[in-house]
């Protein structure tokens, strides 16, 4: 049931449209399906709206260096989805049922 979403939308890039249309929406979301936070550190930068990304298995990686995500610098486990690639930003472990919590 998540294959055909990832495959469609996942490679989707954010551009200053879409995040001003998001912006002037509501000045804080939560990602439902976030990946390695792509989107929320795009939300984040541009125009500093507040994002709890969640995504069902999230990276475990940590980052390297100076990069976003603020990882420990760790391989973590191999993800399905990502791979061994470390997030942008944090990214929880959750999903619709988990909204609740972020509020």
């Amino acid at each position: 049931a998540r294959v055909w979403p990832c495959r469609l939308f996942a490679f989707a890039a954010p551009t200053r449209r879409a995040l001003r249309a998001l912006r002037d929406a509501s000045s804080s979301w939560v990602e439902v399906g976030a990946g390695l936070g792509y989107w929320a550190l795009a939300m984040e930068n541009a125009f500093g709206i507040d994002v709890v990304a969640l995504d069902k298995t999230p990276s475990t990686a940590g980052s390297s260096g100076d990069s976003p995500g603020g990882g420990d610098g760790d391989e973590g486990a191999m993800n399905e989805y990502h791979g061994r690639a470390a997030s942008f930003v944090r990214v929880r472990e959750g999903g619709p049922r988990d909204l609740r919590r972020h509020k």
